[in-house]
């Protein structure tokens, strides 16, 4: 726990001055870094938040409790690993009501995505990119532009609230997010309404590949500790992971801790991003895990 974990990000090809999380994996201990590049960035990040980035599992579900750091080192990471591996996609944020992504969940993200180097209205615009900024066209454009995130390679996040009937219909959403999970009730309008617009599309289009990246048609549900058995729907098929490939994982990256040069090898990243690209992984974290930060009081 009171490891200091840091990762350097490298050059992003589609911008010359953003920087690019595409497929990296976060060293597992500290190093010491060359100045190799001139943007670089260390960024913290506590052995929970860690581990569920370099799992890196399509399906992920996340129960935390408080002051986890489950917005700005969770989410964020994993918005920004969505929009860059799948350009020019659409996506869903899913939230209770509008009122609480605008005011809560949003501007922890966009604190942690501003950790990382991007930079609200140079890399990203909420609601849509002045002419100037030179953005990417999103492949499919939204016809109101009021509650989307639009990034510079073309990818827009959308806003959707639950509070709203049928919010989601009409997507085809290349990612899901979903924050403060638990209050996202009832479940069964998240499985008819909401999952059904995961599907992508049929775009031959780098990083549209379901096959061999993870993020596509990626799940992400992040929550603290559910109070009452109704906000526990979203834990009942917690049981339901891939065992199997999740221990091939763990054992994968077991072995990058004991030889970081891997994480240089195509050969290797290939086989973990094709086992991540099956998995499905529920994690359990303590709040102890962010004991630097918190405070030990």
């Amino acid at each position: 726990i009171t490891k200091k974990t840091v990762s350097r990000i490298g050059t992003n090809t589609d911008r010359p001055d953003a920087p690019d999380m595409l497929g990296r994996l976060m060293p597992l201990a500290q190093q010491q870094f060359d100045t190799l590049e001139q943007r670089q960035r260390y960024i913290y990040m506590n052995p929970a938040q860690l581990l569920a980035y370099n799992f890196g599992a399509r399906v992920t579900k996340v129960r935390a409790g408080r002051g986890t750091g489950k917005s700005t080192a969770f989410l964020a990471p994993r918005l920004l690993r969505c929009v860059q591996t799948i350009p020019r996609s659409e996506g869903l944020f899913l939230g209770n009501s509008i009122k609480q992504l605008y005011t809560k969940t949003v501007p922890q993200v966009i604190l942690g995505v501003e950790m990382m180097g991007y930079q609200e209205g140079k890399h990203f615009f909420r609601g849509h990119a002045p002419k100037k900024a030179g953005f990417k066209e999103p492949l499919k454009k939204p016809r109101v532009w009021e509650n989307v995130i639009h990034w510079y390679n073309g990818a827009c996040t959308y806003l959707v609230s639950m509070a709203i009937r049928a919010s989601a219909n009409g997507f085809n959403a290349a990612y899901l997010l979903a924050d403060e999970t638990r209050y996202l009730q009832p479940w069964r309008k998240v499985q008819e309404e909401v999952l059904p617009t995961l599907r992508g599309g049929s775009y031959d289009h780098p990083g549209w590949n379901e096959q061999e990246n993870p993020f596509y048609l990626s799940q992400t549900w992040v929550s603290d500790a559910a109070l009452t058995v109704a906000q526990q729907e979203w834990e009942k098929d917690m049981e339901d992971q891939t065992d199997d490939i999740n221990s091939q994982i763990a054992e994968m990256l077991a072995e990058l801790d004991v030889l970081p040069e891997l994480a240089e090898s195509e050969r290797f990243l290939r086989k973990l991003r094709h086992l991540q690209c099956e998995s499905r992984v529920f994690f359990n974290f303590s709040s102890l895990e962010n004991v630097e930060l918190l405070g030990e009081r």
